[in-house]
């Protein structure tokens, strides 16, 4: 898991033109993010599962790869 890539994500969540910068896919915005290739790829592709599984959240990966996207467990 990479402090980096919750920083990224942590700055999308708080700052719209960072945001809107990776969502056009202005990947110069990362360079001051010590990110690894499969993180930058998985912020291109904008792949949440990639994205909850590099961060080790496995609580969601296993929810959303079952096709549940809610937070009940039930």
């Amino acid at each position: 898991m990479s402090s980096a890539l919750r920083q990224v994500l942590h700055r999308s969540g708080e700052d719209l033109d960072f945001r809107t910068a990776l969502l056009n896919k202005d990947l110069r915005v990362l360079a001051d993010y010590d990110l690894s290739v499969e993180e930058i790829s998985a912020l291109r592709s904008g792949d949440e599962n990639a994205l909850y599984r590099l961060l080790g959240d496995t609580k969601y990966f296993h929810i959303r790869e079952q096709g549940n996207y809610s937070d009940d467990d039930g």
